[in-house]
């Protein structure tokens, strides 16, 4: 469970949608294999910025 602030987050069919940013600080706070995904998720932000 998240500390941040989830007012960027709503529910659809029962399920929570968070921001992509979100995402990855969840992902980073639970650590281990999370923490790839995280890296991976933040690098394809990155790159998507870079190409606009």
């Amino acid at each position: 469970m998240s500390i941040y602030s989830c007012s960027d987050s709503f529910e659809k069919d029962g399920l929570k949608i968070v921001s992509m940013l979100h995402l990855i600080i969840d992902l980073m706070n639970e650590g281990g294999v999370c923490m790839e995904a995280a890296e991976l998720l933040f690098k394809r932000i990155v790159k998507n910025v870079r190409n606009v």
